[in-house]
C-alpha cells in the first residue's frame, strides 16, 4: 500500500503492537495513543 498506492520509497520499520519492542517500554494504552499519533504526522 506504501509503494503502490501512496508511492513510498522510504525505509518501513514496523512491529506488532503485542511484540517486545513495544510492550516491554510501553502499556497498552499509551502505545495506542503514540502510534495513532505517528499515524496523523
Amino acid at each position: 500500500m506504501l509503494r503502490g498506492d501512496m508511492g513510498y520509497d522510504g525505509i518501513v520499520v514496523t512491529d506488532a503492537m503485542e511484540m517486545d519492542a513495544i510492550k516491554k517500554h510501553f502499556n497498552k494504552t499509551d502505545a495506542m495513543m503514540i502510534r495513532q499519533q505517528a499515524s496523523c504526522r
